[in-house]
């Protein structure tokens, strides 16, 4: 089939069967922002574990990269 027959082919389909476009839609997009949260999440987390492990380094005196004792 050409991809000129295709495309008449799928507009048809979707203009024939409107409801389960629409809901076909709404699921791609309700999927793609529910990972775009999980992520933003994920990287809150990742951030607030990583700045709880460093407060008490940053306390004694010790600094990412230092290799010197604190006095």
């Amino acid at each position: 089939m050409s991809p000129r027959v295709l495309l008449r082919l799928g507009v048809r389909s979707l203009l024939l069967h409107k409801l389960r476009s629409s809901l076909s839609i709404l699921g791609v997009v309700f999927g793609v922002a529910a990972v775009v949260a999980m992520s933003s999440v994920g990287e809150g987390a990742r951030r607030e574990s990583l700045q709880q492990i460093a407060a008490p380094c940053e306390a004694a005196g010790a600094r990412p990269g230092d290799r010197r004792r604190p006095a």
